[in-house]
């Protein structure tokens, strides 16, 4: 089992420049009260409403009392195999624990992550990002082993780790025409082509990833009958560039997948939509970007940069 040092606390949540879209896929949450099998206690907790910024109707805390006799687990249901943020939430005050222990079993291993709940308190906070299987097998244990204060057992949250970008944020090259005719889009409107300058236009989407790591790519628009059945979508990955081809006459609205690709941390790579030899209309709406799971991406060694120059991969800059 890893663990993290006690001398090493979670503060509050780390913002990642996520936008939130509706048809994103929703956080789990799970409150201490929800009862079996999501929520299920050993020893004896109190119930408690006496400080504010619980979640739901109450948050339960151990007496400061029996060492090491009291927990609870939190179970979700995860109907996807990937990565999750994992959040917890409770009370704070100066008379809680500096060292409460929640113990995250997820698709790795184990792993322990220690809170001070004197701050923090009122919101949810970041225990970190771990893979987790569909399914029941996974969960987050909060006990009162060692710990030297109040513990407190509010809600426990498993969020998808994804990115979105809408049309706003892309990038244009040519000419394109705002609208909201045809609902189904993320956020306030999409644009499409006009059915002109085939081959002249494109938008460019860079998501600024916070890992590294296998991220699943999926494009959202609005479709109809003039729409063009051909739709050319770049994903510049790493490592290289695949062309998946879209029929933007069906499944608007929803999130359609164009597969699973390696992307390095940070906004080196896109997506691209071209108009090059399209039979129709051309929408560009908005991509998202899931975590799958997180892998090392080693940084070029010195011959390997030596290399790539020779092949003419890459250029001096002047």
């Amino acid at each position: 089992m890893s663990s993290q040092m006690p001398g090493l606390r979670v503060g509050l949540a780390i913002i990642v420049g996520v936008l939130t879209c509706a048809a994103a896929r929703a956080a789990v949450i799970i409150d201490n009260d929800d009862g079996a099998p999501t929520a299920v206690t050993s020893g004896s907790w109190s119930t408690s409403s006496a400080t504010g910024g619980y979640y739901g109707s109450n948050y339960y805390h151990d007496n400061n009392t029996q060492d090491g006799s009291k927990s609870i687990t939190y179970t979700p249901t995860l109907t996807e195999t990937r990565v999750y943020t994992v959040t917890a939430r409770w009370t704070g005050g100066g008379n809680r624990a500096t060292n409460a222990p929640y113990v995250i079993n997820h698709a790795g291993g184990s792993t322990t992550v220690y809170v001070d709940q004197r701050t923090g308190g009122g919101t949810f906070n970041v225990l970190g990002n771990y893979t987790f299987n569909a399914g029941t097998s996974g969960n987050v244990v909060l006990s009162n082993t060692g710990t030297d204060g109040y513990v407190i057992a509010d809600a426990v949250s498993f969020d998808p780790l994804f990115v979105v970008v809408d049309n706003p944020q892309a990038s244009l090259v040519g000419s394109w025409i705002t609208s909201s005719a045809n609902s189904g889009y993320v956020g306030s409107n999409y644009i499409q082509d006009g059915n002109t300058g085939k081959g002249s236009k494109s938008a460019t989407y860079t998501p600024n990833l916070p890992y590294a790591g296998i991220w699943e790519v999926l494009i959202n628009y609005t479709s109809n009958t003039n729409r063009a059945t051909n739709v050319p979508v770049d994903i510049n990955y790493f490592g290289g560039s695949h062309t998946a081809t879209v029929d933007q006459t069906t499944g608007g609205g929803t999130w359609q997948s164009l597969g699973s690709y390696t992307f390095r941390a940070g906004t080196v790579g896109n997506t691209v939509i071209r108009t090059t030899d399209t039979d129709n209309y051309v929408i560009a709406d908005a991509f998202q970007f899931r975590l799958l799971s997180l892998v090392t991406i080693p940084e070029p060694t010195t011959a390997a940069l030596f290399t790539l120059f020779g092949a003419g991969l890459l250029r001096r800059r002047r």
